[in-house]
C-alpha cells in the first residue's frame, strides 16, 4: 500500500509540472493533422502575431526552430523516463527509483529554464522586447487554439489516435 501511495504521489507531482506537448503521432485528425501541417500553422500564426519583416524572419526562425528542437528533445527524454517508471510493476518501485524520477524531473525543469533563458537572450538580439512578449503570448494562444481544435470545439472533425487519446472519437 505504501508503494501505491508513493506511486500516486509521484504521478500527481509529475503531472502538475509536466508541460502540455502535442508531438508527432499523438493526434490523428481526419484532415491535415500531421506534425508538419501543425508546424506550418504555428509558423504562420507566430509570423502574423509578431508582424515579422522579411529580414527579421530570416534571423528569427532559425533561432526559434533550434530552440524548439532542443525543447522537444528534453520533453522526449522526460516522457521516456516517466514511461519506464510507469511500466515497472507497482511493487518493484523502490524509494531510490522514485527519488531518481523526482530528481530527473527537477533536472529537466532546470534544463528547460536554462534553455529558455539562453534563447530569450538570443531572440532579444533579433526582435524587439514587444515582439518577444507577443511571442510568448502567441505560443500559449496557439497551443490553446490547437487544443480546442483537437477537442472539436470549432466544428473540426477530429479523431483521437489510440496512442494519444484513449481511442475516443468525437465529431462536431
Amino acid at each position: 500500500m505504501k508503494t501505491k501511495n508513493q506511486l500516486l504521489l509521484i504521478t500527481s507531482f509529475l503531472l502538475m509540472s509536466f508541460q502540455v506537448y502535442a508531438g508527432p503521432g499523438r493526434w490523428d485528425w481526419k484532415e491535415g493533422g500531421d506534425h508538419e501541417h501543425i508546424k506550418s500553422m504555428k509558423v504562420a500564426y507566430i509570423t502574423n502575431e509578431l508582424k515579422l519583416t522579411a529580414t527579421e524572419a530570416q534571423t528569427f526562425w532559425p533561432i526559434y526552430n533550434e530552440f524548439t528542437e532542443k525543447m522537444q528533445v528534453l520533453e522526449k527524454t522526460r516522457r521516456t523516463a516517466l514511461k519506464k517508471a510507469r511500466d515497472k510493476e507497482e511493487g518493484d518501485l523502490t524509494d531510490a527509483d522514485i527519488n531518481s524520477v523526482i530528481k530527473m524531473n527537477f533536472d529537466t525543469d532546470q534544463k528547460i529554464l536554462d534553455l529558455k533563458l539562453e534563447y530569450d537572450a538570443k531572440l532579444r538580439k533579433v526582435i524587439s522586447v514587444k515582439q518577444l512578449g507577443k511571442l510568448y503570448r502567441s505560443e500559449i494562444e496557439f497551443k490553446r487554439e490547437m487544443l480546442h481544435k483537437i477537442r472539436g470545439h470549432h466544428g473540426q472533425n477530429c479523431e483521437y489516435d489510440k496512442r494519444g487519446g484513449g481511442g475516443h472519437k468525437r465529431e462536431h
